[in-house]
């Protein structure tokens, strides 16, 4: 029985991040989620991030921006399964690294609709990531993600190895 065939694509634009404590970001992004009821999601928008620690060893960055989201949602008990609204895309984002060896990402998405509360999305991403050699590490990583206005949430593990060549 089928109980995933997800497909995510996202754009993720930030301007002045290395230069200043404070950037701007855009975002657009379009997904479907058999496992979430989510026939399409568009997303895009833009607002402002700021590095509340930046250092070698952690980093640290939380943002919040407007969102404009259009979806068809495969059958749900409201009425409405298409719909347009704007979001409020809050996140949280962190990088710690052990040494050289061990690195451990998130990025965490809470995003509300402006129109009513009780619909809500929650994104969360991260990874570990143990370096092997210079131009390889093991990584574990993990996807949790809900959507309030379906009743459905999905937890997807990824086990594997992860090549590094630059050019």
């Amino acid at each position: 029985q089928l109980t995933n065939n997800d497909y995510i694509s996202v754009a993720d634009v930030n301007l002045f991040k290395n230069e200043r404590h404070i950037y701007y970001w855009g975002l657009a992004s379009y997904e479907k989620s058999y496992s979430l009821k989510t026939n399409y999601r568009f997303q895009g928008g833009a607002g402002v991030g700021y590095y509340v620690i930046d250092r070698e060893s952690f980093v640290l960055q939380v943002s919040d921006g407007i969102l404009y989201d259009r979806v068809d949602l495969a059958d749900t008990e409201q009425s409405n399964n298409r719909y347009d609204v704007y979001r409020n895309s809050f996140r949280v984002k962190f990088r710690f690294l052990v040494g050289e060896v061990l690195t451990l990402e998130s990025s965490d998405f809470l995003q509300h609709a402006l129109s009513d509360p009780r619909d809500y999305i929650i994104k969360i991403h991260s990874t570990l990531s143990l370096r092997l050699a210079k131009w390889l590490s093991f990584v574990v990583a993990v996807n949790y993600n809900k959507i309030s206005r379906t009743s459905r949430e999905n937890f997807i593990g990824n086990v594997g190895l992860t090549v590094e060549r630059y050019f």
